[in-house]
């Protein structure tokens, strides 16, 4: 029988077949490797494709967008950027900056349990229907008699060191007040100072009735006894011991713009004793240390 031989190529055409196959296998794999690249290419940042490398970004934004692309050419995905969880970082950030930058209103000044420590001005009148317990004293001049102890014994100490301190004034009812305060404006207007203008000079040394603490047995005038020391030795012996035994000099000679009230060397006003040492300590007046101190005149 004989071999039909155009049926079947020859060696030579099988290899010519061969290398045909491989070279168009090859074509192929060259265009899919070149959409591959133009794929990876039209997901890039156009500063990259110029660039021809990723852009320097601090926070890896590049580098995010890149992988995005590069596996979106690969029928993989990323999930896309989340605009509403920026969106809420943003207000979150914004939320923080302006609660920081909020300015608080000071709470209004309530007064302190401490009987002690209660406030008397202009602002802070004496509280209605308040009574007090009085100590009179050997020149009748009455205290709260709950700061008695405390201010015999300061005199006690005083006089032991030559210093002879005399009280010429302490509790006041409201009509005595307006009484010293109505003394003050027939001063001034003796003067030539009156109307809105006296008045003001006036409550800048007397207290209108109620905005003296005067009224609350716990304040005192000092003087001089005698003449065995001068009024100066008085004040300065004052000023640097009273507080030992719970006084403050109530009115300092800085703190005008505070009290309202023009430096008195004489007035005292009892604290107690922890209270007394703590304002000395730290060069305070009351307003500042019961922490009010918006206060414009009276005293």
């Amino acid at each position: 029988m004989m071999e039909n031989k155009a049926a079947r190529p020859s060696e030579n055409q099988q290899g010519t077949f061969t290398r045909k196959g491989l070279s168009i296998l090859k074509a192929e794999a060259v265009v899919i490797c070149l959409l591959v690249v133009l794929s990876v290419v039209h997901y890039l940042p156009k500063d990259t494709q110029l660039a021809g490398r990723p852009p320097e970004n601090l926070s890896g934004g590049g580098a995010v967008v890149m992988q995005s692309g590069a596996l979106s050419s690969a029928g993989l995905t990323l999930p896309e950027h989340n605009a509403s969880s920026s969106a809420s970082t943003t207000a979150a950030t914004t939320t923080a900056t302006t609660t920081a930058t909020t300015t608080t209103t000071a709470a209004p000044f309530v007064q302190s349990d401490d009987w002690r420590l209660i406030l008397v001005n202009s602002d802070h009148p004496v509280p209605e229907n308040y009574t007090v317990r009085l100590k009179r004293l050997r020149n009748d001049f009455k205290v709260d008699e709950r700061i008695y102890p405390d201010l015999q014994a300061m005199f006690d100490a005083a006089r032991a060191q030559g210093i002879y301190p005399l009280i010429n004034s302490a509790y006041r009812t409201a009509e005595y007040q307006q009484t010293l305060l109505d003394n003050k404006l027939s001063e001034l207007s003796a003067q030539g100072t009156t109307g809105d203008a006296a008045m003001e000079e006036a409550l800048s040394w007397v207290a209108a009735p109620r905005t003296s603490e005067h009224q609350l047995g716990m304040a005192i005038d000092i003087t001089v006894e005698g003449t065995a020391c001068t009024l100066d030795d008085v004040y300065r012996w004052m000023e640097e011991n009273s507080w030992r035994y719970g006084f403050i000099r109530r009115y300092p000679e800085n703190k005008l713009s505070i009290t309202g009230i023009n430096y008195e060397p004489w007035h005292f006003r009892y604290v107690g004793r922890e209270h007394a040492a703590a304002i000395y300590e730290q060069g305070v007046c009351l307003e500042e240390y019961v922490g009010a101190v918006s206060v414009t005149a009276g005293g």
